[in-house]
């Protein structure tokens, strides 16, 4: 189990709990094999103690990795970071992370402030499907918009004079949206939007990263952080 992600200044550090660490190896870069047939890598230390925990396993690397590809491998076999950030697209099973910086990815302006809940009771809930819930045309939504994360939140949309979208909502008097899974799904994987592949996100392989197929700029490693 994976206890902590950090980045700091020039440093990346590490931690995983694992009661097999004779073969625990961090993994950077792509990943090619060296002429040794090893991959390259850190070999994390064990941590003497930690919050009261055994077999935790540190290692600290130098330089900036921001948007590098990493892994971990244990007797061999490729594991995924289960609080990693970002995934690299279309690797499955290959369990390729990629470095963030989430300070890199605040809103300029902030987050909206949250509506006043007075009584939970008045609380209208409406669930949906990001994909879904603009993917037709007849959503109003801009074409490149689509099914993506962004058409979930385009307002001013109608079709045939009659308000879409979030508008919809609010004009029926919701006042909550319930999102199905958003998280990185394991089927679909980095398939094009023309894929008939469809997925309501129940088998989720990253519970923290994003669902790419639902991005619009899936292979740019967030390009405008």
């Amino acid at each position: 189990m994976l206890q902590r992600l950090r980045r700091r200044g020039g440093h990346l550090g590490r931690r995983l709990q694992s009661p097999k660490h004779d073969l625990l190896h961090l993994v950077t870069g792509p990943q090619r094999r060296q002429s040794s047939g090893r991959r390259p890598g850190a070999q994390p230390a064990k941590v003497p103690d930690f919050n009261g925990y055994t077999d935790v396993y540190q290692v600290t690397l130098d330089g900036d990795l921001y948007l590098k590809e990493y892994s971990f491998r244990i007797n061999g076999i490729p594991v995924r970071d289960p609080y990693g950030k970002m995934a690299k697209p279309g690797t499955g099973d290959q369990a390729v992370n990629i470095v963030m910086d989430m300070s890199r990815t605040d809103l300029v302006g902030g987050w909206a402030p949250r509506p006043a809940l007075v009584e939970r009771e008045d609380a209208i809930l409406y669930e949906t499907h990001v994909r879904d819930f603009t993917i037709d045309a007849s959503s109003g939504v801009s074409p490149e918009n689509r099914g993506k994360y962004l058409g979930l939140v385009e307002a001013g949309t109608s079709h045939m004079g009659v308000e879409t979208g979030l508008d919809h909502l609010k004009e029926l008097g919701v006042t909550h949206v319930q999102l199905l899974p958003v998280y990185d799904f394991a089927t679909c994987d980095g398939v094009p939007d023309s894929d008939p592949c469809y997925n309501w996100g129940y088998d989720p392989r990253n519970f923290d990263v994003p669902e790419e197929r639902c991005s619009q700029r899936v292979y740019e490693k967030l390009s405008l952080c």
